[in-house]
């Protein structure tokens, strides 16, 4: 079952204008991109891809072998108009290089080496044991100002996360998704990124208490919450009683799921989403594909996801080798203006880009 949460939809467009675009892509043709098995050169090589030199003020940075706490990164990284990087995890674990002359590519130096009360040049996502206190050492020598939204699990880190969004203006509108897999939170990136909506997490079974104290954080007796939480993924991922959890908080008319019966159709029904909320917004729409059965997977769509305010692209799961039902309904129905494929051959060959395109109707590849 979806169910398109369209109440929201003209405030999420509204949030995504007034935040506005802070960087130019330098490409957003039909394209392959971060096209490197490397989780850290793929989020590097898009980034640079995709803003020009010196024309972001923020971006987000989280660690490349982990996906939890970078499950909320997507969609700071759209607010604040920078990419997601990803560097080498662990508690050891230096700062990459690649990382470090991108952002120095990317970001203007402002600050020097006092941050007192200046705004993060960059968030990092996870506390010590995914990015390194010696790898936030090296930036904030490098001259950067550094904000690292952790919590004690990964939940907490998406609400620290969430939280810090809500600060830069976001809507009290929530995607809310498992924690212990990527499926659904990483294809809901895109939607996130592009219209402001934090990524909560939660417990298969159980409505987390960090993730469910700050859905009704503010709430005054007697009055419905301005809120609206949009779950992601079927019964099987999100259980009835989460949902149950959720209504009982926020009230009636204010909970949606949106569930398919794999994972890639969720990710065309939340592009179905996406679409409404351009058609609203009057852009054009691209799609990038993605390998979501793939174990690194939410590499590619966490990072791609990322940019699609610039893009204007929702997130579809295709296999290597071949395109399920699901999704080739949507490119077939939606017809998008142009076909961006998100990784490595050996992720998304180049016969399944082809076919997206053929089956789009979009005429010209430029790989």
């Amino acid at each position: 079952m979806s169910t398109t949460p369209r109440r929201l939809l003209g405030s999420a467009v509204s949030c995504a204008l007034l935040t506005g675009l802070l960087a130019s892509p330098a490409s957003a043709q039909d394209a392959r991109l971060a096209s490197s098995l490397d989780p850290t050169i793929a989020s590097v090589d898009l980034a640079l891809e995709m803003f020009e030199p010196g024309s972001v003020d923020v971006l987000v940075l989280g660690r490349n072998d982990q996906f939890a706490d970078n499950l909320g990164g997507s969609a700071l990284a759209g607010q604040v108009g920078g990419p997601l990087l990803l560097t080498d995890g662990g508690p050891d674990a230096a700062l990459r290089p690649e990382v470090l002359d991108a952002i120095g590519t990317l970001v203007p130096r402002t600050a020097g080496l006092n941050c007192d009360n200046e705004p993060a040049d960059v968030y990092v996502l996870g506390g010590d044991n995914a990015v390194s206190s010696g790898a936030v050492e090296e930036l904030v020598i490098d001259g950067y100002c550094v904000e690292r939204l952790a919590g004690d699990s990964r939940v907490e880190t998406s609400v620290a996360v969430a939280r810090e969004m809500r600060e830069r203006g976001a809507p009290r509108a929530f995607l809310l998704a498992r924690a212990d897999s990527f499926a659904d939170s990483a294809a809901a990136g895109a939607y996130g990124a592009r219209f402001g909506w934090p990524v909560l997490l939660t417990s298969q079974d159980a409505l987390h208490p960090a993730s469910g104290a700050y859905i009704s954080e503010d709430q005054e007796p007697g009055v419905v919450l301005d809120v609206y939480v949009w779950i992601l993924g079927g019964t099987a991922a999100v259980s009835q009683d989460v949902e149950d959890q959720v209504f009982q908080q926020v009230g009636p008319d204010r909970v949606s799921r949106v569930a398919g019966a794999t994972r890639d159709e969720t990710s065309a029904l939340i592009a179905d989403a996406f679409q409404a909320a351009q058609e609203e917004g009057n852009a054009s729409l691209a799609v990038g594909l993605v390998n979501g059965f793939a174990d690194d997977g939410w590499v590619y769509a966490l990072i791609g996801g990322a940019i699609s305010p610039v893009t204007n692209a929702p997130i579809l799961y295709v296999q290597a080798d071949g395109i399920g039902d699901p999704v080739a309904r949507y490119l077939d129905v939606q017809k998008p203006s142009s076909i961006l494929v998100l990784g490595p051959p050996e992720r998304v060959s180049d016969a399944t880009a082809e076919e997206a395109r053929g089956i789009a109707g979009v005429a010209i590849s430029k790989e």
